[in-house]
């Protein structure tokens, strides 16, 4: 499940509610309505600065995550920021998926070209699409050297 960072400053009415419950009856108050929208809370922790309270959420998806945003905000008693977090995994797939010299890259060390047309094979054996050509060696991440492949101008490649 998706992670969020949430970030909370109290309103007068929220400290007052602090106050009254203590820090542990607001933390409580954090896990039921989490666990009430099928998510699970981390952390939570309160701080010194703009953020009164900082918390981490795991939940269900995106508008899961708002509906909570906006319940909280209802209440008037904090005004909060959600942060969509994202892990080193995700960020690596964003990459690959975003770039689509580094996707057919990936696709080329994986080997995964094989029903392409291609114009034969590289040194290391994959096989390489006639739009692309050899741009220069780089290494991977054991040392080992290999072929970086980027598009001719003007020619695309279709997965």
């Amino acid at each position: 499940m998706p992670r969020y960072l949430i970030q909370g400053s109290y309103t007068v009415d929220g400290i007052k509610g602090v106050l009254k419950e203590g820090g542990s009856g607001r933390r409580a108050a954090v896990e039921a309505a989490t666990k009430a929208l099928g998510g699970k809370l981390e952390a939570f922790y309160f701080a010194f600065g703009d953020d009164d309270v900082v918390a981490i959420v795991e939940g269900p998806d995106n508008v899961t995550a708002a509906a909570f945003s906006m319940g909280v905000a209802a209440t008037g008693t904090v005004r909060t920021k959600t942060t969509v977090l994202l892990t080193p995994e995700e960020i690596d797939q964003a990459v690959v998926a975003g770039d689509p010299d580094r996707r057919v890259n990936d696709r080329l060390r994986r080997g995964v070209l094989d029903g392409a047309r291609t114009h034969g094979r590289c040194s290391q054996g994959f096989q390489v699409p006639p739009c692309w050509t050899r741009d220069r060696h780089g290494s991977d991440s054991q040392g080992h050297l290999s072929h970086l492949w980027r598009r001719r101008p003007g020619e695309g490649f279709q997965e």
